[in-house]
């Protein structure tokens, strides 16, 4: 009895599944490509790239198709496209072409007229009419050209705020440019703890250029908070006014291993303290600011 008891259960439990299988009315079927059913793949759809001086200023994306028996023409919708002085950075072709029997067609973009040093951004997709709901069909990517960095080992010492620490100086080469990187972060983790330095408050770079004739020009940069609603900008001393020759002047390279900066030190609608000395020294023998 218990026996036939337990069968009964079973059979009970079955019935069950079998019937709220056949009563599901919230099953839906997911979406389904469309015409060519075209996408991107499964990369990201947003990401960062960098290309160097010897590298050609061109990006090639592959784009798939699920329906191949045929040639076919798939329009490339342009979201964004970055320009400077009203010329598009990137030069996006409006279509992808596909030969009869192929699956996948490379989409090259182009952008010879991009600055090394400089990020640019452009943001595509793919026909709604030919997508594949299930991959990646608009694609945005910030691209860099990038110089070739050399790196050495130095020190940084401000006269202004009074900080020395070691840095990381590095060259891009082939060309007269130089960078701290962050030259604060021994002052930020010795104030701050392990927390990554605000790079709205001080720089990630102090970035500068070495002329032949050993006058330097740096960019200005952001030193400090002076409070809560005002940072301290440490400018090249012509950003801030056209009659600051002779502070421009004085910054120089000292010798092989060393440069100073002279920033003028100011806070925009407060006021400014003059310009004061930053040294930066190469540590590392045969290291030179120089150029041969």
């Amino acid at each position: 009895m218990k026996l036939n008891k337990y069968f009964l259960l079973i059979g009970m439990a079955v019935a069950g599944l079998l019937s709220s299988c056949g009563d599901d009315e919230d099953f839906q079927p997911g979406p389904q490509s469309a015409g060519q059913g075209v996408s991107f793949g499964t990369v990201s759809s947003a990401a960062s790239v960098t290309f160097l001086p010897t590298d050609e200023p061109a990006l090639t994306i592959p784009v798939y198709r699920k329906v191949s028996d045929e040639a076919a023409d798939i329009d490339v919708i342009v979201n964004l496209n970055d320009s400077v002085d009203g010329e598009a950075i990137f030069e996006i072709p409006t279509k992808v072409h596909f030969n009869a029997g192929e699956e996948v067609a490379n989409l090259t973009i182009r952008f010879p007229e991009a600055e090394l040093g400089t990020s640019y951004s452009f943001e595509i997709e793919l026909s709604a009419d030919d997508k594949n709901p299930y991959a990646t069909n608009l694609l945005r990517r910030n691209v860099m050209r990038d110089y070739k960095w050399i790196e050495y080992e130095g020190t940084i010492s401000t006269a202004f705020d009074g900080i020395y620490s070691s840095v990381t100086v590095e060259k891009a080469e082939g060309f007269p440019i130089w960078r701290v990187v962050d030259p604060f972060a021994e002052y930020w983790e010795t104030n701050y703890g392990d927390d990554k330095p605000d790079y709205s408050i001080v720089p990630e770079y102090i970035n500068f250029t070495v002329n032949e004739d050993g006058s330097v020009k740096f960019e200005t940069y952001v030193n400090d908070a002076y409070d809560a609603d005002n940072l301290i900008y440490a400018f090249w001393s012509l950003d801030l006014s056209p009659t600051l020759t002779e502070e421009a002047a004085m910054s120089t390279v000292v010798d092989e291993q060393t440069v100073e900066l002279y920033p003028y030190y100011y806070v925009p609608g407060v006021g400014g303290w003059g310009a004061f000395a930053v040294t930066i020294t190469l540590d590392e023998d045969g290291a030179s600011f120089i150029e041969e």
